[in-house]
């Protein structure tokens, strides 16, 4: 185990980890430090703190292992303790980035000394990731060989503009290339020569060229590769000319091949570690912790289906014992969905906190009147549902934009579903949701659902469905709201039998208490 990772994090993130420790100092803190695994103070704040004691101490672990532990100095309480765990977990995961950009950094470098390998093997001087540069070099290697005063290369794909380069660089080159390329492409597929001395095709080209011998090359499906040299020294072209020019053909489209490859290498793991990245971030908008408010229970939960996803759910308490809660899910998959469910998730966070009073109908004809010009740009649409319960009153109002499986069970009655009365938000300009309202008796519960519920599928293509749900609500109606959530997210992924997740399923639970769980 590398123990240096979090000294190397200290001094990397010194900022952040000062900004950190200034939050806690202006909550009443008295100092923050960082010790290593052999307990020797690596970070402290403020610098000039004796840290002689420890309020509370959290380790930092990296795969399993404690690497050093983060302490507070200062009165501590469950809630601060929690919110130091949350920090240490926090900084175990920018420890395990920097030990996997690490370890991505010593893949990449094998994977190099190969490409530099191949390389060599392909008589070329120098390894380069830029592919021009690369087609120049074994431009240049060829008109050495072959003795010729020009050489050029054309890689060529299905899918992108050629790209040629020339050595030497002539003012005539972009003449030919584009009738090259027309020949080549006339030419039968068998036949991957092209051979031209002192006849009409040169002729007709009016430019300074007596002979030229051009190969096209398949790299891989899709991508070709077009060698040339012209304007041999001393005369023409003969069959030991055509027999070296295959010579370093063959080694030129294998080189090439592995330079592809590794410049998709390298796009694939920037992407991965931007998604990954995007994930981390997703995750973290979402509450981390339920809101605790005397006599109601709350859960929620969001397992995406890919890196990213398009659910979304919030809590916001406000002002007047109003307590605002959301589950959103936006059309589609993957990181478009996710940046429309960022905004969403935005304005409606930023409209919630001003509420004072229950209107959530409201609240959603105000964020479909900000979003609605966005969402029709990209043809895409979000479900919502938006409840605000009194916890003072125990009353629950709610309005919901499309959005379903929405799931009530009363303490004397079974689940029934709770219908959408308005098109999803995005869909039209103006939003047509009305207010609803439930008194919540004790016992009485809501489960909000995505449609990765009841939707989700097992390998006969069969769906879970809504009958399935509505007597699993009822089946552990009576537990609590977290063990209801973990039997629902359990009940999906043994119906699906490892059949792959195809949608985003998101679970938000709201309880009240009975009497004697209230008072206990």
């Amino acid at each position: 185990m590398d123990y240096s990772l979090l000294t190397a994090v200290v001094d990397l993130h010194d900022t952040v980890l000062s900004e950190l420790a200034a939050a806690w100092i202006d909550a009443g803190a008295q100092a923050l430090y960082l010790t290593d695994h052999a307990g020797a103070i690596i970070g402290q704040w403020p610098s000039r703190h004796m840290a002689v004691c420890s309020a509370a101490s959290v380790a930092i672990q990296l795969n399993g292992e404690c690497i050093g532990h983060l302490h507070l100095c200062g009165e501590m309480t469950s809630a601060l303790l929690a919110r130091l765990a949350s920090d240490a977990r926090w900084l175990s995961e920018i420890v395990r980035m920097e030990y996997d950009l690490e370890k991505m950094t010593a893949d990449l470098i094998d994977q190099q000394d190969q490409l530099m390998a191949l390389h060599q093997l392909a008589q070329t001087t120098r390894v380069d990731n830029d592919i021009q540069q690369n087609l120049t070099d074994l431009a240049r290697i060829a008109s050495q060989l072959l003795k010729t005063e020009d050489a050029f290369m054309v890689l060529q794909t299905d899918r992108e503009a050629p790209l040629p380069v020339m050595y030497p660089l002539r003012a005539w080159w972009k003449e030919l290339w584009p009738v090259l390329l027309n020949e080549m492409e006339r030419t039968p597929e068998k036949k991957q020569w092209l051979l031209h001395q002192h006849d009409p095709f040169l002729t007709k080209l009016g430019l300074p060229i007596r002979n030229l011998l051009v190969k096209k090359l398949v790299v891989r499906p899709g991508i070709w590769l077009i060698l040339g040299v012209a304007n041999k020294i001393g005369g023409d072209f003969h069959a030991p000319d055509l027999k070296l020019f295959s010579t370093i053909a063959e080694p030129a489209g294998a080189n090439l091949e592995n330079a592809i490859l590794h410049r998709e290498i390298l796009d694939q793991t920037r992407i991965q570690t931007e998604m990954e990245l995007a994930k981390q971030v997703q995750m973290r908008l979402l509450p981390q912790h339920t809101p605790q408010l005397l006599g109601i229970e709350l859960a929620a939960q969001s397992c995406p289906a890919f890196q990213v996803g398009g659910d979304s759910y919030d809590f916001i308490v406000s002002q007047g014992d109003l307590l605002t809660f959301t589950l959103s899910d936006v059309s589609g998959k993957g990181m478009p969905a996710a940046l429309l469910m960022t905004m969403l998730r935005t304005v409606l966070r930023g409209k919630a906190v001003e509420m004072t009073t229950a209107a959530p109908e409201e609240l959603l004809r105000i964020t479909n009147e900000s979003l609605y010009d966005d969402f029709s740009e990209v043809n895409m649409f979000a479900t919502v549902f938006i409840g605000q319960y009194d916890y003072a009153r125990h009353l629950l109002y709610y309005a919901n934009d499309g959005h379903a499986p929405v799931i009530y069970r009363s303490v004397a009655g079974p689940a029934v579903l709770l219908p959408a009365d308005a098109p999803p938000l995005g869909v039209l300009p103006i939003n047509l949701a009305e207010r609803q309202v439930l008194a919540f008796q004790p016992g009485d519960l809501l489960v909000i659902t995505s449609d990765g519920f009841n939707e989700a599928e097992r390998k006969d293509e069969e769906m879970f469905g809504y009958e399935r749900l509505l007597q699993l609500v009822d089946q552990f109606a009576t537990l609590p709201a977290t063990e209801l959530m973990k039997n629902m997210f359990a009940a999906i992924q043994d119906f699906s039998g490892g059949h792959p997740q195809s949608d985003d399923q998101t679970l938000l639970i709201l309880r009240r208490m009975q009497f004697n769980e209230s008072s206990s």
